[in-house]
């Protein structure tokens, strides 16, 4: 995809390349100082589970305007050397990436309480009690079916219905909210899709065996 060159890196195929610049610095910054209460403060951390889980339709539509919308300006610092230009609509996107984070809680709800009870009328007695007990492989499996029926079923029709049409979007929107099962159905929409999707999967992994351990 790229290579390090001396004065930056080139993009294979724009043959542009991206240098750190002093809004780089800026927004690195920006991300650090959000983030860090969150390690820091166990008051922090605490007050955002107790909202989270107490208003968790507003969290999600806050937390898709804010990180889906940080990532299409990265997306546009990389193609065009900037974060905003006229006529992107950093507002408008961040409203719209927020009634979609609305609608993917509203499916994760559905998915979470329908799927154990499938599964408890296919003969796994504790499928639906088994989400609130301690770890174990009764409750990975659980966990493992709920993310395969979202990402095969809901994520390509909810794909067509907001006609979303980027297909490097359309492979990390699977990749960070699926299993390897999700990145198989990204496969059959298309190349790209499954490649991104499987890349999005690796890299969310990463993240979450690093951030679980400062829980």
């Amino acid at each position: 995809m790229f290579k390090m060159p001396r004065k930056g890196v080139v993009f294979r195929g724009t043959g542009k390349v991206c240098v750190m610049k002093k809004s780089d610095f800026i927004v690195i910054g920006c991300v650090i100082v959000c983030l860090l209460p969150f390690f820091v403060s166990d008051a922090v951390y605490y007050f955002y589970k107790t909202f989270n889980a107490e208003h968790g339709m507003i969290m999600s539509f806050l937390k898709f305007a804010i990180l889906s919308t940080l990532g299409e300006c990265i997306g546009l610092r990389i193609s065009a050397g900037v974060y905003n230009r006229k006529g992107f609509g950093i507002w408008p996107r961040a409203i719209v990436w927020g009634v979609l984070g609305m609608g993917i809680s509203m499916a994760m709800t559905i998915f979470s309480s329908g799927v154990p009870v499938f599964l408890k009328t296919m003969g796994m007695e504790n499928a639906v009690t088994v989400m609130g007990e301690s770890l174990s492989w009764d409750k990975v499996f659980v966990a493992f079916c709920i993310s395969v029926a979202q990402n095969t079923i809901f994520a390509p029709v909810f794909m067509k219905v907001f006609k979303l049409k980027n297909r490097v979007a359309l492979g990390v929107a699977i990749g960070v909210s699926s299993s390897a099962a999700g990145t198989s159905k990204a496969i059959e929409i298309g190349e790209i899709e499954g490649a991104m999707s499987g890349l999005a999967v690796g890299i969310t992994g990463l993240i979450t065996v690093v951030v679980t351990m400062f829980l």
